[in-house]
């Protein structure tokens, strides 16, 4: 996600964790629209590979704060 123009980067310092994972952003995005409505901070994370090199592999990653 881009807020204000600079990339989404998560907190070194805290633990993440992954709630949700998808080939399809279709997917994503409502789960991630139902999480950030309930106010929790979601981090959305690519797995796109290049397609010629590895083919079917990708998706997307949901991770929430441990907390």
């Amino acid at each position: 996600m881009v807020t204000a123009g600079r990339p989404e980067v998560p907190n070194p310092e805290e633990k993440l964790v992954k709630i949700f994972d998808s080939e399809q952003e279709s997917e994503v995005m409502v789960v991630r629209g139902l999480l950030e409505s309930a106010g929790i901070d979601v981090i959305t994370t690519n797995l796109d590979a290049p397609q010629d090199i590895l083919p079917g592999v990708g998706g997307v990653i949901l991770q929430v704060r441990a907390e």
